[in-house]
């Protein structure tokens, strides 16, 4: 961030056509955690769905 202070990070989301507690559990909630902690340091981050 000190050499590029307007950069954005890109997490994905990865869609599944079905999707279970378990899916939801090991692959969405990590991003949404990272988003949380990057926020909170004022650093933008934007959340993409990948279908799989």
């Amino acid at each position: 961030m000190k050499r590029y202070p307007n950069a954005v990070f890109f997490g994905g989301q990865l869609v599944f056509p079905k999707e279970t507690r378990l899916t939801r559990l090991l692959y969405n909630f990590v991003v949404f955690e990272l988003q949380r902690r990057l926020f909170h340091k004022g650093v933008p981050f934007l959340i993409l769905p990948i279908p799989v």
